[in-house]
């Protein structure tokens, strides 16, 4: 299906990154991407090369992966792939089997076992649900997922004291679940100001600051 001389990944090589997503092996899969993607294969073409595995080997555990493949393009689709096939072993019960435990995507990298994801659309949508007036004062701040920890930077001094209040900072646990939350002061944000939490996953997951290269190899 695919030739080596034209730059593609080699049969065997992607049946074992689909074999080792199977098999909840987060080490091997992290090595199997970055040798393909150090050899000169394409994100996008390695999405390619596993849509048509997988279409031509179903298998129901695999079809959430099927279904996020064809999102895997530019900006950061190194981040994107890599992201998404090491989502799946990240200990959700439905990705479960008799024989194979996850393995924590956080024991890759970081013995201190922190969460590397968070969506921060869905936060929003969750303290909406619960506090419209809370939600309307997140969105007048920066945020960014640093070593597991939500920090959340206010624009304006007032935005800090409304979001610090005992009962606020509930709601804001409350939607945000596992993930702790920092909120800093006005003048402690980053100076970019800007948030890039797939960058920060990748980061985490490779054990060191990835670089944005303009869609080259991070590696």
């Amino acid at each position: 299906m695919v030739i080596s001389a034209m730059g593609l990944p080699q049969d065997e090589e992607i049946q074992a990154l689909v074999d080792a997503h199977l098999e909840y092996d987060a080490t091997k899969t992290v090595s199997l991407i970055k040798n393909l993607l150090s050899s000169g294969v394409k994100p996008e073409t390695l999405a390619e090369e596993l849509i048509a595995n997988i279409i031509e080997n179903p298998r129901a555990e695999l079809l959430p992966l099927l279904a996020k493949l064809p999102e895997i393009k530019a900006p950061f689709a190194e981040a994107k792939l890599v992201a998404l096939l090491l989502d799946g072993l990240s200990g959700i019960e439905d990705h479960k089997t008799q024989n194979h435990k996850p393995v924590p995507v956080q024991s890759l990298t970081n013995p201190a076992n922190f969460v590397t994801t968070f969506d921060w659309e869905s936060f929003l949508a969750k303290v909406r649900e619960l506090n419209e007036a809370i939600y309307a004062q997140l969105t007048k701040t920066r945020h960014e997922l640093t070593n597991g920890i939500l920090n959340i930077y206010p624009e304006k001094r007032i935005v800090k004291t409304i979001l610090t209040r005992e009962n606020n900072k509930k709601i804001l646990h409350e939607a945000a679940g596992s993930v702790k939350i920092t909120i800093h002061d006005t003048d402690d944000a980053p100076e970019d100001g800007k948030s890039d939490t797939v960058i920060d996953k990748l980061s985490a997951i490779m054990g060191g600051k990835v670089q944005n290269d303009g869609g080259g190899n991070p590696f």
